[in-house]
């Protein structure tokens, strides 16, 4: 289950771009997590988004210098415990942000830019509060589980890999 303290305070002050958010995705969608071995390289980051090198180059530095993300030399780029931390927070926001978007009877089809931009904004605590009065549900309308320890690196990992909130790039 979540747990507001700790997390939350974690990274207060400390907001994503939608950019650096996409740069996350893409890391630990190309292999780039801790624990596996695996790393993004940049050529692969730079095709998955279809960006040029120097630009990825760019931005993963400025990634890494926030603690982020982390350059292997010769191996590629990883992502850090706290990238992953701030990437699942941005998962689960977005997933509760769904559910209540979904009882609301907001088309899905209007969800996605909606939910993104305000899980970007919003804070946990702020999510956290929804997520109670929307009575704690287990799952986003997709399936996504929303009863995770944030906490836990294991249960991080499984949550990202299931999350539909990293569809997109």
């Amino acid at each position: 289950m979540y747990e507001v303290q700790g997390s939350a305070a974690a990274f207060e002050g400390q907001l994503l771009t939608q950019v650096e958010l996409k740069y996350l995705r893409a890391v630990f969608k190309l292999g780039g997590c801790p624990g596996r071995g695996s790393y993004a390289r940049f050529s692969e980051i730079a095709r998955f988004l279809g960006v040029s090198a120097p630009t990825v180059s760019i931005m993963v530095r400025r990634l890494e210098d926030r603690g982020l993300l982390s350059v292997e030399p010769r191996r590629g780029v990883v992502i850090t415990w706290k990238g992953l931390e701030m990437l699942a927070e941005y998962c689960w926001k977005t997933s509760v942000l769904e559910v209540a978007l979904t009882k609301l009877g907001v088309p899905e089809s209007y969800q996605r830019d909606l939910v993104e931009k305000m899980a970007l904004t919003l804070d946990m605590k702020a999510v956290v509060k929804l997520w109670d009065c929307l009575g704690r549900p287990k799952a986003c309308p997709h399936g996504s589980p929303l009863d995770v320890n944030l906490e836990s690196t294991r249960e991080v990992v499984e949550f990202l890999e299931k999350c539909c909130g990293l569809g997109k790039p």
